[in-house]
């Protein structure tokens, strides 16, 4: 996989490029539709933003298990991580 899609390891480091990269892998790997990549900006916005602004940018009950897998990358769990490079 090239660098340009490989997302940083924390998700405090990711481009706009990178946080796009890990809505797609997420909506795959979780079978998620109707997420709006657009939305979130770069790692350093989502990882700032609170946990109601995040899910407000998303459908019901897909914001929840984006929300928990953002959680356990920043808590910088190796095995998260690891699924996405």
């Amino acid at each position: 996989m090239e660098s340009t899609t490989s997302p940083a390891w924390h998700p405090r480091e990711w481009s706009e490029k990178h946080v796009n990269f890990w809505l797609r892998w997420a909506m795959s790997e979780f079978s998620l539709e109707g997420v709006p990549l657009q939305q979130f900006g770069k790692g350093r916005d989502i990882c700032q933003m609170g946990k109601e602004s995040f899910l407000q940018r998303t459908p019901p009950f897909v914001g929840d298990i984006l929300w928990e897998h953002l959680e356990i990358l920043q808590k910088g769990k190796p095995h998260a991580n690891a699924l996405l490079t």
